[in-house]
């Protein structure tokens, strides 16, 4: 008796599967959905998304965002390893780190950041 109960339970199920698979596949969902494929446009202007914002040191160190921890001053100092130079010789509120190092995520504006790569040579001056 229990397999006659659900017999109509398991033919839903399958109905069930089947219209979604069938929807899933149709082509002209997206058209009823409002979603365009890549180069249709509808008669409107496509908006195209800006680049990604430049990954590591800026050209010029001397832009007003490096002003505060006067990177400026230290720009002679990429290139370096960190032990060619003395952590004294810094005057400014600093931390040097690399790629696996823990840091602290407070920001303070006149800290510099002195960021090196796995061999400790300096790469990029940041203020925070």
């Amino acid at each position: 008796m229990k397999t006659t109960l659900f017999k109509p339970f398991h033919i839903g199920i399958t109905v069930c599967i089947l219209a979604f698979a069938v929807t899933a596949c149709d082509e002209s969902s997206a058209e009823r959905q409002g979603v365009q494929e890549p180069g249709q446009t509808d008669g409107f202007a496509v908006i195209t998304p800006e680049p990604p914002k430049r990954v590591g040191p800026p050209d010029d160190y001397s832009h007003s965002e490096y002003e505060p921890c006067k990177a400026a001053d230290y720009v002679h100092l990429i290139g370096q390893n960190k032990d060619t130079f003395s952590s004294d010789d810094i005057t400014q509120p600093h931390r040097i780190y690399g790629p696996n190092d823990m840091v602290t995520m407070d920001y303070i504006n006149e800290r510099l950041n002195i960021v090196t790569d796995e061999q400790g040579v300096v790469k990029r001056l940041k203020c925070g």
